[in-house]
Formats: structure tokens, C-alpha cells, sequence
């Protein structure tokens, strides 16, 4: 099974099990007999919530990268939120009521840490 991802996640997903290679979007595909997109899967499979499996986690994020994001981001006091920050090149208003996030229901208040975008406007790795 090969698993096309973005460049920015190589790093991310490459000790993830259950596939056998690892590839950025805009390299060669290798020759495949199936192809279905990665959020489509479950459906194919006909995934229940009880047949998920429960090894978690999953992922697991480079130690060294971890205690940059903890220097960054400082000591938790409250939930956080990851914004991904992308602007479009188009003059256009900073705030439209269809970007406006609306104020949580419940205290506390999440704590908002803006991430870095790289050139593809996708969260980078910073």
C-alpha cells in the first residue's frame, strides 16, 4: 500500500505501520491496481465505531520538535487552539462574518496559538 501525503506531513506520519511506502504529493506514483482517497477509506471498508483499532497513539511527534513547541507556546493553563494562518494574495476585508469564529459556549476560554504557514499556505513544521 503506498500513501501519497503532503510534503509538509512526511515527517509527521513516516514511523506511522500499515503501509509500505511513504510519498509527497507531486512525486511518481508507483503502479497501483486500487486507488481511493484517505478520507474515503472508512467508507470502503465499512468502518464502525467499533472496529476502529485502539492502538494509540498513533502518531508520534519528534522529541526535539515537541520541546520547541512547548518553549513556543509556554507552560498550558487552558485548552489550546491551533489557527493555520494563510493569507490570499486578493485585497479583501481582514474580517467577513463567514471567517468570524464565534465565542465558545463553556469556560475557559481556549487559549488561540497562531501557526506559522509555509509558501504551500499549509501549517508548517516550524
Amino acid at each position: 500500500m503506498v500513501l501519497e501525503v503532503p510534503k509538509t506531513l512526511l515527517a509527521l506520519l513516516k514511523d506511522l505501520e500499515g503501509f509500505c511506502q511513504l510519498i509527497g504529493v507531486g512525486h511518481s506514483v508507483p503502479e497501483c491496481d486500487f486507488h481511493c482517497p484517505l478520507l474515503s477509506l472508512p467508507l470502503a471498508f465499512k468502518t464502525s465505531i467499533t472496529s476502529i483499532p485502539g492502538a494509540l497513539p498513533y502518531l508520534i511527534s519528534e522529541p526535539a520538535k515537541v520541546r520547541q513547541w512547548q518553549t513556543r507556546l509556554g507552560h498550558k493553563r487552558m485548552p489550546r487552539v491551533g489557527l493555520a494562518l494563510a493569507a490570499r494574495r486578493q485585497r479583501q476585508p481582514l474580517v467577513s462574518k463567514r471567517h468570524t469564529v464565534p465565542p465558545p459556549v463553556r469556560k475557559p476560554w481556549p487559549s488561540f496559538a497562531p501557526l506559522p504557514a509555509t509558501n504551500h499556505g499549509s501549517p508548517g513544521a516550524a
